[in-house]
């Protein structure tokens, strides 16, 4: 019975890159940036979280699928908001995730980016 133990086979993990947000506030507006993301990936999801209301828990606010390979092709590198939707005095958090679908049609995640912090 040892030996049936040990032969039990663990899920491959995907070999995404983790996505690296960064928050970019200026005065009239905010920008959540990933900047280019170079694996297999075919998009992006962003959720965001305040502790207020419905987003108590995170929540998909934004999912790019034109997502920028190399320096030289355009897409997209982040979203970007007016300073006018965030409540003052109220603490935002961000996290994203990339995703690709196999010939199945289901979707592949990559691991959840660092948690960006940000205040309205």
């Amino acid at each position: 019975m040892e030996g049936s133990l040990n032969n039990v086979k663990k899920p491959k993990s995907n070999k995404f890159n983790r996505p690296k947000i960064k928050i970019k506030k200026k005065s009239k507006k905010w920008q959540i940036y990933w900047g280019i993301i170079s694996d297999k990936s075919s998009g992006i999801e962003v959720y965001m979280r305040n502790g207020h209301g419905k987003y108590k828990k995170f929540r998909k606010i934004n999912t790019t699928k034109k997502l920028k390979k190399s320096k030289n092709k355009k897409g997209t590198v982040g979203i970007t908001s007016s300073r006018k939707t965030l409540i003052k005095g109220v603490k935002y958090q961000f996290k994203a995730r990339t995703f690709y679908y196999k010939t199945n049609g289901r979707k592949v995640y990559s691991k959840w980016s660092n948690i960006v912090k940000i205040k309205g």
